[in-house]
């Protein structure tokens, strides 16, 4: 009996090199398909360790549901100073103290337990769709929970501010393949009155509970001036969307506001941790000129796209790293 002892360590320690191995050679993979484009315009699907991109079919949009626009929210923003991003990779890189998450925007409203958003959204810009009308961008990945058995979704939503507003009318039909007809919608708490969206079709992964934030990452990439990406991926599968530029960011990329959001129509993703120590949450965004140089980390800010919400407050950054550290708030006032 004692001879077996030795004989059941080194396979332990054989079992737990494994596993080391495996996830950093995952980690390795989805860090090489974050700079693989999908070959064309469609939905697309690819699975550790294959990098072929294998296109699917989309599905349709959401129908009634958009996310929302003007909050002052926390956001993680790349730095551009020195030229025009092309390729924005954000990711939770490590999460502590967490019990629960809930999408929520009062009593009785919200979708409830599980249930939230990856947001990376862009600058305001001069489009070149219609007379230099602004415009922004939202790269998304929502979360419909359902017991484990739910769907995660990669979209992309198109904004055209205020246009509405101006016109009384919002452009006709759809602005390009696997893309809905624009429609009016109120731009929310922060804006000065109707704008036009429109939201593309969506490609669909499997739900994510809140606790596997750390193992996923939101990307959004605007290439060679004619295809705009949306990009997400855990540790064994990566699925995207991609659409024409039409509304020409490729050139007027400057800004990224990225964090974990409500599941959309101005609601907040509260995260909740054990006793009163609150969620501790860590977030890095990198970012790439449209060269595919990268660029030094941003800064925190208050941005003030979005409509939806956390409850995360800004906690501090190592400097110089583009680490960001957030503490969920369970008071209120927090």
């Amino acid at each position: 009996m004692v001879a077996s002892v030795p004989i059941i360590l080194l396979l332990s320690v054989s079992a737990i090199a494994n596993v080391t191995a495996n996830t950093e050679s995952n980690a390795a993979w989805k860090q090489q398909m974050q700079f693989i484009n999908p070959p064309g315009i469609g939905c697309y699907t690819v699975n550790y360790p294959s990098t072929t991109w294998i296109e699917t079919a989309c599905s349709p949009p959401p129908t009634n549901m958009t996310f929302e626009e003007g909050g002052t929210y926390n956001s993680v923003l790349g730095d551009s100073s020195s030229a025009n991003v092309g390729t924005a990779v954000g990711g939770v890189t490590s999460l502590s103290g967490y019990y629960s998450e809930t999408d929520t925007c009062g009593v009785g409203c919200g979708k409830g337990s599980n249930y939230y958003s990856l947001q990376e959204n862009t600058n305001y810009f001069a489009t070149n769709l219609d007379g230099g009308t602004q415009a922004w961008f939202q790269f998304v990945w929502k979360n419909t929970a359902s017991s484990g058995s739910g769907t995660g979704d990669v979209l992309m939503e198109l904004w055209l501010n205020a246009y509405y507003y101006d016109n009384g009318y919002c452009p006709s039909g759809s602005p390009g393949t696997d893309i809905n007809n624009w429609q009016v919608v109120d731009d929310g708490p922060g804006g000065i009155g109707y704008d036009c969206t429109a939201l593309t079709w969506q490609s669909a992964t499997l739900e994510e509970d809140p606790a596997n934030l750390a193992s996923i990452t939101l990307e959004g990439t605007v290439y060679g001036g004619t295809d705009t990406t949306a990009e997400f991926c855990d540790t064994t599968s990566c699925q995207s969307m991609s659409v024409s530029d039409i509304l020409g960011l490729h050139g007027n990329w400057e800004d990224i506001d990225w964090n974990v959001y409500g599941y959309g129509g101005g609601t907040q993703a509260a995260f909740y941790g054990y006793g009163t120590s609150g969620t501790d949450m860590t977030i890095r965004v990198d970012t790439w000129d449209t060269s595919g140089n990268q660029l030094s980390p941003g800064d925190y800010v208050a941005a003030p796209y979005t409509g939806e919400s956390n409850n995360l407050n800004y906690y501090g950054e190592s400097t110089g790293t583009g680490y960001y550290q957030f503490l969920s708030c369970e008071t209120t006032p927090c």
